[in-house]
């Protein structure tokens, strides 16, 4: 039965991905890159295989995990529960609680009505309660946005895809909470042009669309990831597609911000044909360390698995730190990782830490490669210090990003692995 429940949600998945992007994770593997450190098994941690087919728990985590101040992680898993369970139709999905030491609850099992699918992150609001998004279901079947509690008391706040205009399909980002205590987001679809939205949600789920995304020259379309707020206390985000650079086999993308008194405008537009070391389509949200944006693509780069970029805060010129596609001595192509879809994070060490969803040294579950964990630092010094899949047990397909917890350690899941293909949670201590 798990063999073939994962057929159902590898298609699901291929479906998804190609709807929203005209691409997925598993494209032809290139053959070239530029060097890397060796990978290495020390300061991983396995903490918690998610079950599947049970009912319980859900499987297939793809947002990064919170840590809330009771110390304990929260998360969603973007398949499973008791929907799943019922009708044994590859959806539905769950939120749960996991301990620092691994022991599992689940809170709650979507039912379509509320929504399916949940991509993204939990936010904690000012209340203490979590706030998040689901890809699907809801009154029209465009996702949901949803507030639950630690003890798994969950509303239904807001659903996508209605005759307003509001978007659809949030995917792989969470919301964004402002000094003001209102959520910020976007959806990959929908809208007035649809091609997606920047909306603003308050507390009680009132939803007011910010940008209607456009495509063409002038504006990005078909955003993922999160939205975040800098310094300066605008809204800085990435598209998918759209941008002055696309061409019509590729989405390029664009980096763009977004001010309460001058609107959206587009701060780089990535280009999907200008050759080596040019990264695009871009799907993690950014991160903000002295005055610089840092960021990655999932395409592009000297062999088409993806980059790591800097960006100033005024939009200055974009800099490439790092191009994945394998390396010196690597096992097989993409040796460092393919394909980053996660934040990046600061570790206290001073590097920025992500995955990447696809790539690096070991095959077991995905052949296009199980996933990495990288570092790199602001001068753009990258090493890999973790593959994935070197066995089952070690999880594979990383969608999510990591998180520092309160002490120190980095916390992620993984969207696939362990004996039954379903995912699980892991930590990463990195080297002192």
């Amino acid at each position: 039965m798990i063999k073939g429940r994962m057929v159902q949600r590898c298609a699901a998945l291929a479906a998804l991905s190609a709807g929203l992007a005209g691409m997925a994770f598993g494209a032809p593997a290139p053959t070239a890159g530029n060097a890397t450190a060796p990978a290495t098994a020390v300061g991983f941690k396995r903490l918690h295989a998610f079950a599947g087919d049970d009912g319980h728990e859900g499987f297939g985590p793809y947002g990064a995990l919170v840590q809330a101040s009771d110390g304990d992680f929260y998360g969603t898993a973007f398949y499973g529960g008791p929907e799943d369970f019922r009708c044994n139709c590859a959806v539905g999905g769950t939120i749960f609680r996991m301990t620092p030491g691994g022991a599992f609850t689940m809170l709650h099992g979507f039912l379509d009505a509320d929504g399916t699918g949940p991509s993204g992150g939990l936010t904690i609001g000012r209340d203490d309660n979590f706030y998040g998004l689901t890809t699907g279901g809801g009154d029209y079947g465009g996702g949901t946005a949803f507030r639950v509690d630690a003890s798994g008391n969950f509303a239904l706040l807001h659903s996508f895809g209605g005759p307003v205009g509001d978007g659809g399909q949030p995917y792989l980002g969470a919301l964004a909470l402002g000094s003001d205590g209102n959520f910020y987001g976007t959806t990959s679809r929908g809208g007035a042009n649809q091609r997606g939205v920047l909306f603003m949600m308050t507390p009680a789920g009132l939803v007011t669309v910010l940008h209607a995304f456009a495509g063409g020259a002038a504006d990005g379309s078909t955003p993922r990831g999160s939205v975040m707020f800098a310094s300066d206390g605008n809204l800085y985000g990435t598209t998918l597609c759209g941008g002055a650079n696309e061409i019509p086999s590729a989405c390029a993308g664009t980096v763009y911000r977004y001010s309460a008194t001058a609107g959206l405008r587009v701060l780089h537009s990535f280009d999907a044909g200008s050759g080596v070391g040019a990264g695009y389509a871009p799907q993690a949200t950014l991160t903000e360390l002295n005055g610089f944006l840092y960021g990655t693509t999932s395409l592009g780069g000297d062999a088409g698995a993806g980059t790591v970029f800097r960006l100033p805060l005024d939009g200055g010129a974009l800099a490439t730190l790092h191009t994945f596609g394998g390396g010196v001595g690597a096992i097989a192509p993409n040796g460092d990782g393919r394909a980053p879809t996660g934040r990046l994070v600061l570790a206290g060490d001073g590097r920025l830490y992500g995955t990447t969803s696809n790539g690096g040294a070991n095959h077991v579950v995905h052949p296009e490669g199980d996933g990495t964990i990288f570092s790199v630092g602001r001068d753009g010094s990258y090493a890999t210090v973790f593959a994935f899949g070197a066995s089952l047990a070690d999880g594979s397909h990383p969608v999510a990003g990591l998180v520092k917890a309160t002490n120190g350690t980095l916390y992620g899941v993984t969207e696939s692995g362990n004996s039954n293909f379903t995912g699980l949670a892991y930590s990463w201590t990195p080297a002192k």
